[in-house]
């Protein structure tokens, strides 16, 4: 498994944002002759910041049994992931312009089969 910190500017909140990312390391991938891996969003809540469920999660070996990519972004004054009407537009970062993103940078499935979907009180899994 191949551990990422990725740094870029996000239109949808117009600020410089932070993830890591656990990707499947394949060597196939270089031939392109693997698809596109299913893709498990990790969102910290709590008070809590990306690397939450790296130190206190067995998350790597999770994504590797089950051959997932996992992003973690930083979420820092997430807003309960609201677009604010005079603020920064959390949603829209989260729903569109962040699979997107990683779409493009790590050949990442779109689609949402297969991966049920969960939310918890301390901290937020989409698949």
């Amino acid at each position: 498994m191949a551990l990422l910190h990725v740094n870029y500017n996000s239109e949808a909140l117009g600020m410089l944002v932070s993830m890591d990312v656990i990707l499947p390391q394949k060597t196939s991938w270089i031939k392109g002759d693997v698809p596109p891996h299913q893709t498990l969003y990790l969102l910290p809540g709590g008070g809590v910041d990306e690397t939450y469920w790296q130190r206190y999660t067995p998350i790597e070996k999770l994504a590797e049994g089950y051959n997932l990519a996992v992003i973690m972004p930083y979420l820092i004054g997430r807003f309960f992931y609201a677009d604010m009407p005079l603020g920064q537009k959390w949603w829209s970062f989260l729903s569109d312009e962040l699979p997107d993103i990683c779409q493009n940078m790590f050949r990442l499935s779109n689609e949402r089969e297969g991966i049920p979907w969960s939310i918890q009180t301390e901290s937020c899994l989409i698949y």
